[in-house]
């Protein structure tokens, strides 16, 4: 499990509480809600990871990201090999939303009122 560490799925870190086992089906192991969709493997740790880049740039520098890629240089391959990565912009905002509302849910920062009486947030899955 440490590989996908970015997805917040180590019960035994001291930030998270209580998470939601594992899903486990067809096509092999799923990470946790809120991202329970994707598939618990290398590529996705690190394609969340440059995803997570792209977003800071854009969002805090106002860069426009075309593409990312992984590239893998290992000593004994005569060549490197790039992989390119999908931008999963869509799972990063879920994943900043989900850790903001548990950083308001602890009383770490102060809840603006309509984040409070929002009634479509399920505070039961918020750790």
């Amino acid at each position: 499990m440490r590989s996908l560490k970015i997805l917040r799925l180590t019960s035994s870190s001291s930030s998270i509480g209580n998470v939601p086992k594992k899903v486990t089906g067809k096509g092999g192991d799923k990470g946790f809600w809120p991202l329970e969709h994707l598939r618990s493997n290398n590529l996705t740790k690190y394609s969340i990871q440059l995803s997570l880049y792209t977003y800071i740039l854009e969002r805090n520098y106002g860069l426009d990201m075309e593409e990312s890629a992984l590239v893998v240089c290992h000593p004994v391959q005569d060549k490197y090999q790039m992989i390119r990565t999908k931008y999963m912009k869509d799972d990063v905002e879920m994943m900043l939303n989900y850790r903001l509302l548990g950083l308001y849910k602890k009383g770490v920062l102060d809840m603006p009122d309509d984040i409070a009486s929002n009634t479509n947030i399920d505070w039961e899955m918020v750790s």
